[in-house]
C-alpha cells in the first residue's frame, strides 16, 4: 500500500548559513502540530560548515528531514525549484536558513487557517526584522489582499508563509528563473492561478535577518535598483493584462523617484542611478510606449 504523502512539508533553503542554520531548524522542530509533517531541506553546496550541520541534524531525525544536497554550487533560483517541486503534501511552509520562527503554534495556526478559510491560497504572519541584534516590529497597510495589490507593493516575507502545493502546476516555474526576486512574483503567480486573496495573519510568528553591519554599500544600492528595474519591466514586458501593465509601470516610476529624491541626501542613492542610466531610459522609453493604452486602464 503506497504510503499517503503528510499534510505540510516545511521547505527550507540554504547556503552558507552556518551561523543560522541551527536556530532556523530549531525553530522548525518547536513546533507543536496535530498532523503529519516533514522537513526537507535544500542546500546548494555550502562550504562554510552548513552541510555538516544539516547532516548531523539527519542522522538525529532520519525519518522526518529529508536533505537535497547539491553536488555543485546551482545557484538560489535552481535549488529553489528543486526543493519546492519535491513536497507531495497539501500545504508548504517555506523558510530561508537565516531566518527563524518564534510561535510555536505558527503552523498549527497558519494551517487550521487555510483548512477553513477555502478562499486563500496563502497565509504569512507579521514578521520582525533582525539587524545589528535589534528587533524591528514591520507595519502591514493591508493584510487581506489579491494580486493586482501585491503587484502594488509587496508586503509578504516569504519566510513566513504557507500555501497550497497544488496551485504550483499552474504556475510556470521557469518564467520565475528570470526574475531576480522570484519570490515576490511567485506569489503574485499564486493569487492569478488560484484566483484567491492572501492574507498577512494578525500575529509575529517569523523574524527576518538582514545581515551586514547595517550600513549599505553603494553597490548594494545599484544592484538593488538594477534588480527592481529588471523584474518590472520582464515582468510589464510579457504580460497582456494591461491594468497588471499599468500597475507594475507606475510602481517602478515611484521607485526610480524615491531614488531621484533620495540622492539630494545619499550620494549611494545617487551613484546607483548614474550606474543605471541606461536601464532608466529603457523604462522612460517603455513607458512612452504604452501611455495611450494605460491611460484607458
Amino acid at each position: 500500500m503506497t504510503e499517503q504523502p503528510p499534510l505540510l512539508s516545511v521547505c527550507l533553503i540554504t547556503y552558507n548559513h552556518a551561523k543560522f542554520i541551527r536556530q532556523a531548524i530549531d525553530s522548525v522542530l518547536m513546533q507543536q502540530v496535530n498532523f503529519t509533517w516533514e522537513l526537507i531541506i535544500a542546500d546548494d553546496y555550502s562550504t562554510d560548515g552548513t552541510r555538516e550541520i544539516l547532516l548531523e541534524y539527519k542522522r538525529k531525525h532520519p525519518e522526518f528531514i529529508q536533505l537535497i544536497l547539491q553536488e555543485k554550487n546551482v545557484g538560489p533560483a535552481q535549488n529553489w525549484l528543486d526543493l519546492i517541486t519535491k513536497p507531495k503534501s497539501k500545504y508548504i511552509a517555506y523558510l530561508e536558513g537565516d531566518d527563524y520562527w518564534t510561535d510555536p503554534l505558527k503552523l498549527q495556526k497558519q494551517v487550521d487557517f487555510l483548512e477553513t478559510n477555502t478562499g486563500f491560497a496563502f497565509c504569512a504572519t507579521k514578521v520582525c526584522k533582525l539587524q545589528e541584534n535589534r528587533l524591528e516590529f514591520i507595519n502591514y497597510e493591508k493584510l487581506i489582499f489579491d494580486g493586482y495589490q501585491l503587484l502594488k507593493k509587496n508586503e509578504i516575507t516569504p519566510s513566513s508563509t504557507v500555501f497550497h502545493r497544488k496551485y504550483l502546476s499552474f504556475i510556470n516555474k521557469n518564467f520565475l528563473m528570470n526574475f531576480y526576486h522570484g519570490d515576490w512574483i511567485f506569489y503574485v503567480f499564486l493569487l492569478k492561478a488560484s484566483g484567491c486573496n492572501g492574507i498577512i495573519m494578525d500575529f509575529h510568528g517569523t523574524v527576518y535577518r538582514k545581515h551586514g553591519n547595517g550600513l549599505i554599500s553603494a553597490a548594494s544600492f545599484t544592484t538593488l535598483l538594477r534588480s527592481r528595474i529588471h523584474d518590472r519591466l520582464y515582468f510589464a514586458s510579457r504580460t497582456n493584462n494591461m491594468h497588471e501593465r499599468k500597475i507594475i509601470i507606475f510602481s517602478l516610476g515611484r521607485t526610480i523617484a524615491k531614488y531621484f529624491l533620495n540622492s539630494f541626501r545619499d550620494i549611494n542613492y545617487l551613484k546607483a542611478i548614474l550606474e543605471n542610466l541606461n536601464s532608466i531610459f529603457y523604462y522612460f522609453r517603455f513607458f512612452l510606449k504604452n501611455f495611450f493604452n494605460i491611460l484607458q486602464h
